[in-house]
């Protein structure tokens, strides 16, 4: 049976942390800065999938796009009526206040002035009527693309060219894309050692023989219960990868945490101390 990834996350670090550390320093494990599988509201045919999984994507790049001629037509359609619309209301408009200058001059009674009030109001409602729909129906246009919120990696692409995608009851998700801008070293801490840090404080990284800045983004406030290890909580240092390398979610670093108590972490002596010894 496969673990959902934060329990095999979480059991990993248990593993890392469960071993011999050296001083100040503890394992961690890699995580995406976000990741979030993008779908649409919309039902529809998939004409065309522009990315592959490991693409390195933009923000804004077009991912996926559903057939665009029902969308389109219905488009062309409600802007059609909108324009039918506006011209009824401005038609009524225009009957409105000759009614109201006639009505003035005595030849025009109250009710046929009335009338032509409410002819005027409906047609208003219908021209905002049809706006509204216009703007559903550029909407729609513009959800049958699907295109990237940031800049980050595709790391799965669940869809192929003309499936149809039915969202009835949840959306289906079609391709899952990852931040890997920033990337996030994971850890767990004891309680003791989380009371010695703060949110911002700097942690570095060490990474494929790379010592890289880092910053504390979440001490977990909820412990985690890996087997054997009492409680612990976990930690969160975000740094930005180095250029160029393909990190990948799951991959081994070590947190450089600096006069922290604790399990896996010693207490550097003092440098007078240790040169009198």
């Amino acid at each position: 049976m496969t673990l959902p990834r934060s329990i095999g996350l979480i059991a990993g670090l248990a593993t890392l942390f469960a071993g011999p550390l050296p001083a100040a320093e503890l394992e961690a494990l890699l995580e995406w800065g976000g990741r979030v599988e993008l779908g649409t509201p919309l039902a529809g045919m998939v004409s065309s999938v522009e990315v592959r999984e490991g693409q390195q994507v933009a923000q804004g790049d077009l991912l996926l796009t559903l057939d665009q001629r029902l969308f389109q037509a219905r488009l062309e359609q409600a802007q059609a009526a909108a324009q039918e619309a506006e011209q009824l209301k401005l038609q009524a408009e225009r009957e409105w206040q000759r009614a109201r200058e006639l009505h003035d001059r005595a030849l025009l009674s109250d009710r046929e002035r009335a009338l032509a009030q409410i002819d005027a109001a409906r047609a208003g409602a219908a021209w905002r009527k049809a706006q509204a729909e216009q703007t559903q129906a550029q909407l729609e246009l513009e959800y049958s693309q699907l295109r990237a919120p940031f800049s980050g990696v595709v790391v799965a692409v669940y869809v192929k060219p003309w499936q149809a995608v039915v969202n009835q009851t949840q959306v289906v998700p079609l391709l899952a894309l990852a931040n890997n801008t920033e990337m996030v070293a994971r850890a767990l801490i004891n309680s003791e050692q989380a009371q010695h840090l703060q949110i911002g404080a700097d942690v570095p990284v060490m990474l494929r023989g790379q010592r890289l800045p880092g910053k504390v983004l979440r001490i977990g406030l909820e412990p985690e219960r890996p087997d054997g290890l009492g409680i612990l909580y976990q930690l969160d240092v975000g740094f930005v990868p180095p250029q160029g390398a393909t990190l990948r979610a799951g991959e081994a670093a070590t947190l450089e945490l600096k006069d922290l108590p604790g399990k896996g972490n010693k207490e550097k002596e003092p440098a007078d101390k240790a040169e009198k010894d």
